[in-house]
């Protein structure tokens, strides 16, 4: 905060960038994994920013001068974010994963009340990538100026760049459940065996941006402005030439979901005039 007798200027800015790279891979052609249970490669990435900034600038309101008594208030919040997920089952890879062992949790993009991933169950082999995201970003802008023919100047403004990729894939010539007995001669495959390959993407934001100008000697103005870039890929898939096997089902899915709320409010309020945009 500032406080003038006949000029307060008061500017706040605040900036966060945030960079994740999440990772679960099976890698190195020619590799085999053998398992009477199932085979999951799962990565998750759960991300919870707040950027919050405020300024307030306060011209005197007692002061009997009649020079201008000004004030301007600016805050400006900015939220960058790149965010990568990838699981995968790299090229040439052999995997075998009967699922006779019970099931194994695949989390899913959604919280439970205590803040962990909502979960399936599933057996056989699981890539899966699932990715979080509550961002909120807050900027407020305050300005009064007293007697006198001064004026009040409020502005704020919110920027968030977000980037989000979240990829699950098997990779080119692999080969997924082609023989039980390589596990141990003589063994069955389940009949829920299954092959999962799923990615999931959830943002969730928050921007609001509000500005007040009051003057009691001459205008007031207040500016108020919101913007969100958002830039998604989400993506699930099986390479060229692969062999995919399963007793159940084969399940390839993407999914992607946003909800973002945008607020942007201003108010100027003068003796002689007011403006808000």
């Amino acid at each position: 905060a500032a406080v003038g007798g006949t000029l307060a200027a008061q500017g706040s800015f605040s900036l966060a960038i945030v960079n994740n790279d999440t990772n679960a891979n099976i890698t190195n052609a020619n590799s085999t994994v053998l398992a009477d249970g199932s085979v999951k490669v799962e990565a998750r990435d759960k991300m919870k920013v707040d950027n919050v900034t405020g300024s307030v600038a306060l011209g005197s309101l007692f002061s009997s001068s009649q020079s201008p008594i000004s004030s301007v208030g600016i805050a400006n919040s900015t939220l960058i974010t790149s965010n990568q997920v990838h699981a995968f089952i790299d090229n040439d890879i052999t995997i075998q994963a009967n699922g006779d062992r019970g099931t194994v949790a695949v989390a899913q993009a959604e919280l439970n009340s205590d803040g962990s991933f909502v979960a399936d169950q599933q057996a056989g082999v699981v890539v899966n990538a699932v990715s979080f995201d509550r961002l909120t970003n807050v900027a407020a802008g305050g300005a009064s100026s007293g007697a006198g023919r001064g004026s009040a100047i409020a502005g704020s403004a919110t920027v968030t760049v977000s980037n989000e990729k979240t990829q699950a894939r098997i990779g080119d010539r692999t080969r997924i459940n082609t023989d039980a007995n390589q596990v141990v001669q003589g063994a069955n495959e389940n009949i829920g065996q299954d092959v999962w390959v799923t990615a999931s993407e959830n943002t969730q934001l928050e921007g609001v941006a509000g500005a007040l100008g009051i003057s009691f000697g001459n205008g007031g103005i207040g500016a108020g402005a919101d913007v969100a870039i958002i830039d998604k890929e989400t993506r699930a898939s099986i390479g060229q030439n692969a062999t995919v096997e399963a007793n159940g089902d084969v399940v390839v899915d993407a999914t992607s979901n946003e909800n973002i709320l945008s607020v942007s409010a201003s108010a100027g309020l003068g003796q002689k005039l007011g403006v808000a945009f």
